[in-house]
């Protein structure tokens, strides 16, 4: 598929498509170059307010991410996109109106930025960076539930700490999917572990996990309106011309704070 191939709606009749990029190997000139400009005036404000080239690069990653990726679906330049907040603050597409059928969600984390697309379906996504140590103990008291909790104690090592990662993108992935958000206490609620295809239901919602890379772990959350939806992942590339940058460029080691879009 090449980087501007067009997508029929159609083709999400019964699919949501998952579109991963990895920021980090993309070229900051060419990114900045390209994108910047399509951001619109509260992306820009967004893109001052953090506090590192990388973070800023990371963050525009994400957004053309977003915008270049619905325009394979409309004959919408990527930055005539104009976009609203519901109540608790989920995104969707004002205008063009005649595309407002097209839902969507976002995410980022180090490494790695996802965008979920459906059709006529609520949808959300969240992917975390699982390398670094992490004090699961201290984390599950505020985040989990008691059944999440009496799961992970029977769990050690690598495999509570997947299963904590799991239960985490999960959760965050329906939130965000019902458009709540982090003001609806995930330790209210339990998930239910899912089977060996990645999947499980929760209150009227298919979750899908999935694996981008050994480093990270991705949920994606569709509402089901009529049986299982295909999940659909896709490697993205932003129309750069010269987008790839050597991949042991350093980088400053920093987790991206969480997008909740």
């Amino acid at each position: 598929m090449s980087l501007c191939e067009p997508i029929h709606p159609d083709e999400l009749v019964g699919e949501v498509h998952a579109w991963e990029i990895n920021p980090s190997l993309i070229s900051s000139t060419e990114l900045h170059g390209c994108c910047f400009d399509w951001l619109s005036a509260e992306e820009r404000m967004a893109w001052e307010r953090f506090s590192s080239a990388k973070l800023r690069h990371d963050y525009l990653a994400a957004r053309a991410l977003c915008r270049s990726s619905l325009s394979r679906y409309a004959p919408v330049k990527p930055h005539q996109w104009r976009f609203g907040r519901g109540a608790q603050g989920k995104p969707f597409i004002s205008e063009p109106a005649d595309f407002n059928q097209l839902s969507f969600n976002l995410t980022h984390t180090l490494d790695l930025a996802v965008l979920v697309v459906g059709v006529i379906v609520d949808v959300g996504v969240d992917a975390e960076e699982i390398s670094e140590a992490v004090d699961v103990s201290e984390i599950e008291r505020h985040f989990l539930s008691a059944e999440d909790r009496v799961e992970l104690a029977h769990l050690t090592g690598n495999a509570r700490t997947a299963r904590f990662f799991e239960t985490w993108v999960g959760k965050e992935a329906y939130l965000k999917g019902c458009g709540t958000g982090l003001s609806r206490s995930p330790s209210s609620f339990t998930i239910p572990q899912c089977n060996l295809d990645g999947l499980c239901d929760y209150d009227g919602w298919q979750i899908s996990m999935h694996k981008p890379s050994a480093k990270h772990v991705a949920a994606v959350a569709v509402r089901c309106v009529s049986g299982r939806m295909l999940i659909r992942w896709r490697a993205a590339q932003l129309p750069l011309q010269r987008s790839v940058v050597n991949p042991t460029t350093p980088v400053e080691e920093r987790r991206m704070p969480h997008n909740i879009e």
